[in-house]
C-alpha cells in the first residue's frame, strides 16, 4: 500500500532521528537508519543522503546505489535525474563509475526524446565546483547537449544578461580549463558549419565564439558571409501587434489625462530596450505584453487583470546564484502567456473612451 503524505513525513523525521542517534555510536540506531533510508521516498533521499552517507563506507555505498538506481529509473523527469546525478557526485570521486553508468543508461533510454536528453547537459552548479573525477562527464554532457539542441544552449545576444540554466553551458565552459575551452571552440565552429541550422542559430554560435576567441569568431563570421549566409539579427516583434498596443495605450493615457490625471502616476516609465529583449528572447514573453513593457514597465490599473508590477524590479533580483535554483518570476509568466491580453487592453481603452472612469 502506498504510504500517505503524513506517514512519509513521519518516516523522514524518523530517519533524521536515527541518523542523529547513529552518530553517537548506537549500533541499533545504525541498523534502524539503514532500513529507513532504504524505504524512504524521493524527498527523504534528497534531504538525508549526505548525512546518511557520513555514517560510514557501507552507508555511503548504500546511498550511492540508491541515488544511481533512482536516476536510472526516471523515465519522464530529467530534472529529477540530474538532481540524483549531482547528489551522486557529492559522495566523492570514487562514485564516478556509477555516475558514468547511469549517464550511459539515461542516454540510451532517452535516445528519442531530445528535450529530456539535453537536460543532462544543464549545469546545476559552477563548473569550477565540480570535482576532477566528474568534470569530464559534466563537460561532455554539456557539449553533447549544445550540439543536439543549440537553440536552447547557445546564449542569447542580450548584452550578456544570461539567465537560463542552459545558457550557462557556454559561459561555464568558456571559463573552464584550457581543454574545456578548446572543446567548446570546436563545438561552436562545428555549429557554424552545420547547414541544418538556421542562419540565426549559426550566427549565434559565431557570437559565442567571438566572446571565446575574438579572432576565431571573426573568421567564422567571414566564412558565413562569404557563403552568402548573412546574420538576420534577432527576431523583431510583430509590428502590427506593437501598433495595436501603442494605439490602445494612447487612448488610455489620453482618457486619463483628460478625466483622471492623477492615475498617470500609476503608469511606470518604459522598460529599457535591452530588458525588453531579455523578456522576449529568454523569458518567452509574447509580443503584445513585451510592447506594453516597452511603454510602461509597470501599470497599476483598474481592472486588476490589466495590472502588473515593476518588471525591472523582477529582473533586478536575478543574481549569479539564480541559475542554480528554479527562479521565481512571480505572476509574470502567467500574465504574459494570456492570449487575451491585447483584447483586454483594447476593451479597457474602449471603456474609457465611452466615459468610464
Amino acid at each position: 500500500m502506498r504510504m500517505g503524505q503524513g506517514n512519509a513525513m513521519e518516516q523522514r523525521k524518523a530517519l533524521a532521528e536515527a541518523i542523529a542517534d547513529a552518530r553517537s555510536g548506537d549500533p541499533a540506531a545504525t541498523e534502524r537508519a539503514a532500513g529507513l533510508f532504504q524505504e524512504t521516498d524521493y524527498y527523504g533521499l534528497v534531504e538525508h543522503y549526505l548525512a546518511y552517507a557520513g555514517l560510514g563506507e557501507r552507508q555511503r555505498d548504500q546511498a550511492a546505489s540508491r541515488l544511481a538506481a533512482h536516476a536510472q529509473s526516471c523515465q519522464f523527469a530529467p530534472r529529477t535525474a540530474t538532481r540524483m546525478l549531482n547528489a551522486l557526485a557529492d559522495l566523492g570521486p570514487d562514485q564516478a563509475p556509477k555516475l558514468h553508468q547511469a549517464l550511459a543508461h539515461l542516454q540510451q533510454r532517452w535516445a528519442g526524446a531530445p528535450l529530456a536528453r539535453t537536460c543532462l547537459g544543464v549545469f546545476r552548479r559552477p563548473l569550477a565546483d565540480v570535482g576532477a573525477a566528474f568534470a569530464p562527464h559534466v563537460a561532455g554532457e554539456a557539449l553533447r547537449s549544445l550540439r543536439v539542441d543549440p537553440d536552447r544552449f547557445l546564449p542569447h545576444r542580450t548584452d550578456g544578461f544570461v539567465m537560463r540554466r542552459e545558457e550557462r553551458v557556454v559561459v561555464e565552459l568558456a571559463a573552464g580549463t584550457t581543454e574545456q575551452r578548446e572543446q567548446l571552440a570546436a563545438a561552436l565552429v562545428e555549429l557554424t558549419h552545420n547547414q541544418d541550422l538556421s542562419p540565426l542559430q549559426r550566427h549565434r554560435a559565431v557570437s559565442a565564439m567571438e566572446h571565446l576567441d575574438a579572432a576565431a569568431g571573426r573568421d567564422c563570421a567571414a566564412r558565413l558571409r562569404a557563403a552568402g549566409i548573412e546574420d538576420p539579427g534577432d527576431p523583431m516583434p510583430d509590428s502590427v501587434v506593437v501598433a495595436r498596443v501603442d494605439a490602445a495605450w494612447q487612448r488610455i493615457e489620453d482618457a486619463m489625462r483628460e478625466r483622471s490625471p492623477h492615475l498617470l502616476g500609476e503608469l511606470g516609465p518604459p522598460l529599457r530596450p535591452q530588458d525588453v529583449a531579455v523578456c522576449r528572447q529568454i523569458l518567452g514573453v509574447p509580443d503584445a505584453f513585451a510592447a506594453c513593457l516597452a511603454r510602461h514597465r509597470y501599470a497599476r490599473l483598474f481592472p486588476h487583470e490589466l495590472s502588473y508590477e515593476d518588471v525591472r524590479g523582477m529582473l533586478g533580483q536575478v543574481d549569479e546564484e539564480w541559475w542554480q535554483d528554479d527562479g521565481d518570476w512571480g505572476d509574470l509568466p502567467e500574465l504574459a502567456d494570456d492570449a487575451a491580453w491585447l483584447d483586454r487592453l483594447h476593451a479597457y481603452a474602449e471603456y474609457l473612451d465611452s466615459g468610464g472612469a
